[in-house]
């Protein structure tokens, strides 16, 4: 990020600022930094000594678009000869990933995902030269994951991390041939065998049974909070069931749940529209991520009368909940508090423009199945059972890809393959009784 000086007058008026970056380094053997830097003159619009917070974005906002600019530049007028040159190390840490992982495109998760994968690649391959790595290099780079390298923890690499890490060094390459600093990336001429297999996870999902007494712990739990007739007590039970009965239905993903807001609600069509994602920020735990669903578009999902009328109760729950008027401020406006449409579904309990803190339902789910005696899940189990149950009932996977928001229907096979097999036999059991009158069971 460039830095950003600030520039004052005699009386200590600011007249300008002063911006400063490091486009790259040197292919000099030596890796020596390259600076650039540039006066910019104080907005007419204001003045005086102090900065205000617009000015401050707004100069930060210049600051950000010089520095862009400033690279593509420097990146553009490198020779070819010298991007021969470049080592592995300085083309990550000066190249790729603060032109390509820190370009705005990626989550704040996304930019650490490939932080912390291209470090391995990074302590390995050093700064040998990028265009010396062969495919040899790579095999010897994955066996070295395999077999020595370890995580922060000092844990051994699974299948499926060494697999992140193959794919954040096939990124690595590609960006390098994309703009000339190789003639091929190495990783595409490994062998399928060669590359790493993480084994597929098995699928939890609860049986239509199990998912039936799931949704009646959840009614018997809200029930006895209403006979206590406390507000807040009857707002969290209310709310973790429509939370349940949601992800059950509708296959949303924990994050796309809590992301909702009551004008993603569409009573009219009896659909929810869902365009967010809340997910936490593992550089900043404390925090949270707002953001575009996992494959960045929206869709729309139906849903069941029982579940509209539930969001209809929730919502007159929060509106009573959230209405902090004084008996007199009633008295002058009767008419019902509203909370209004921009606010979330799922919000903190001190504020209903900031939703709920994205872990808190894999918490509380696991504390509601432990004391009801249900099936250990998480919300994603819900989300699984939910197209079970969509599979069971007879829909297509074209059909639940759609409902899930999967882009590639492959997806949605290659999760529910065994649910797939199991469907199969149905419907071959069904030609049999079509066929000869008889079923399994009458057979067997």
């Amino acid at each position: 990020m460039a830095t950003v000086d600030i520039k004052r007058n005699k009386q200590g008026v600011i007249t300008g600022y002063r911006f400063r970056c490091c486009v790259g380094r040197e292919n000099d053997g030596k890796g020596k930094q390259v600076w650039r830097t540039s006066q910019q003159e104080r907005p007419d619009m204001y003045t005086g000594k102090s900065q205000s917070k617009a000015e401050e974005k707004e100069i930060n906002r210049l600051a950000d678009n010089w520095e862009k600019a400033q690279k593509e530049e420097y990146q553009r007028t490198h020779s070819k000869t010298d991007k021969k040159k470049i080592g592995f190390s300085d083309f990550v840490s000066n190249v790729w990933f603060p032109n390509h992982v820190q370009n705005g495109k990626h989550s704040p998760n996304g930019v650490s995902f490939f932080k912390s994968t291209s470090k391995t690649s990074v302590d390995y391959f050093k700064n040998k030269k990028l265009s010396q790595i062969t495919p040899e290099d790579i095999t010897k780079y994955l066996k070295y994951l395999s077999t020595e390298a370890t995580g922060s923890q000092g844990e051994k690499y699974s299948a499926a991390s060494q697999k992140h890490h193959l794919g954040t060094l096939h990124n690595i390459f590609s960006y390098a041939w994309r703009y000339d600093y190789i003639q091929e990336n190495p990783v595409e001429k490994l062998e399928s065998s060669e590359k790493p297999k993480a084994e597929k996870k098995q699928i939890d999902f609860l049986s239509p049974d199990d998912a039936k007494r799931f949704l009646h712990c959840l009614d018997a739990e809200y029930q006895s909070a209403a006979l206590s007739g406390e507000t807040g007590s009857i707002r969290k039970y209310y709310f973790w069931k429509l939370y349940g009965y949601l992800l059950i239905t509708a296959g949303l993903r924990r994050g796309e749940a809590i992301g909702l807001k009551w004008s993603d609600i569409d009573s009219g069509r009896m659909m929810i529209h869902i365009s967010r994602s809340v997910c936490p920020d593992k550089a900043s735990p404390t925090k949270m991520t707002i953001k575009s669903t996992k494959t960045g578009g929206s869709r729309s999902v139906p849903l069941l009368q029982e579940l509209l009328e539930m969001f209809s109760t929730f919502k007159a729950i929060e509106d009573n909940y959230f209405d902090h008027r004084t008996e007199a401020e009633k008295k002058e406006s009767p008419e019902s508090y509203k909370l209004p449409d921009d606010t979330f579904v799922f919000c903190s309990e001190a504020d209903p423009y900031i939703p709920l803190y994205c872990t808190t339902p894999t918490r509380y789910l696991s504390k509601f199945v432990k004391r009801n005696n249900l099936p250990d899940v998480s919300p994603h189990d819900l989300r699984h059972t939910a197209a079970s149950l969509a599979l069971e009932s007879g829909s297509n996977m074209k059909q639940i890809a759609e409902l899930m928001g999967h882009t590639d229907i492959g997806t949605t096979a290659a999760f529910y393959a065994a649910l797939t097999s199991a469907a199969k036999r149905r419907t071959v059991e069904g030609i049999g009784g079509l066929l000869f009158g008889t079923g399994q069971d009458e057979q067997s």
